[in-house]
């Protein structure tokens, strides 16, 4: 046999065991249902679970054919299972089409799953007579940003019985190039709210400042795994910076 023929043999053996690519990643919506009616300016939770057998390292929120909002999972290699919440705002009035897409770590991309949302206008509201009001000043020259860093206490999966109460801590840093404002809120946006109060003064930071963020909560009645969502948000009403959990179980 010559040398070129078991050299041929060699490369279609390496060709055969070159390993495939993986599935590509899901993703399934848990909110809102599909042909919700909301009034114009309200926040539209948009919560999904994404899960990939390479790890989803992210989500993207498309809102009528647009790039609207990416979550990251912060793992470069991606999580198995990523839950996350995106916020849209409902800005005008109509019909608007919102879908979603999960991304692997080894670049594939999930099919798109939608839901159709329709944006009335408020109902009218009692008018009385005008008066003056200040109106407040935001510095729009800077967005404030937050990278979340670490979980200090109840790591993921943690269990508590029923009733128990128990503070949790995350650990966040100011990773953009303007302080947080006076008045920046510490805000559960979904999941489970854990008794805990919502929204909470939040520490403020110059740029590159670790700041901790407690939150006082209480273990649900019934047993399950509980997963409560938070993230900063501006005076002006703005989120910002990384969303924030804590997952528990109640045995």
């Amino acid at each position: 046999m010559s040398k070129w023929v078991v050299l041929g043999i060699l490369v279609a053996a390496l060709a055969a065991c070159t390993a495939q690519p993986g599935p590509a990643p899901t993703v399934r919506l848990e909110s809102p249902e599909d042909g919700v009616h909301v009034v114009l300016g309200e926040r539209v939770l948009v919560q999904s679970v994404a899960q990939g057998e390479q790890g989803v390292v992210k989500t993207e929120l498309w809102a009528d054919g647009r790039l609207y909002e990416v979550e990251h999972s912060g793992e470069p290699e991606g999580q198995p299972l990523l839950d996350a919440i995106h916020i849209w705002e409902a800005s005008s009035i109509g019909t608007h089409t919102l879908y979603l897409r999960a991304h692997s770590s080894d670049g594939q991309v999930s099919e798109p799953i939608s839901v159709t949302v329709y944006v009335v206008e408020p109902e009218p509201t009692p008018t009385s007579e005008p008066t003056s009001v200040p109106t407040a000043i935001v510095d729009s020259s800077c967005d404030p940003s937050a990278r979340f860093v670490e979980d200090v206490t109840v790591p993921d999966d943690s269990l508590f019985n029923s009733g128990v109460r128990f503070t949790k801590t995350w650990r966040l840093r100011n990773d953009g190039e303007c302080a947080w404002e006076p008045g920046t809120k510490w805000v559960f946006i979904g999941g489970d709210q854990l008794d805990a109060q919502s929204p909470a003064d939040a520490e403020l930071a110059e740029p590159g400042r670790i700041v901790d963020l407690s939150m006082d909560m209480v273990a649900p009645g019934a047993p399950g795994t509980y997963k409560s969502y938070w993230r900063l948000q501006r005076p002006n009403g703005d989120f910002f910076g990384d969303q924030a959990y804590v997952r528990i179980i109640v045995p």
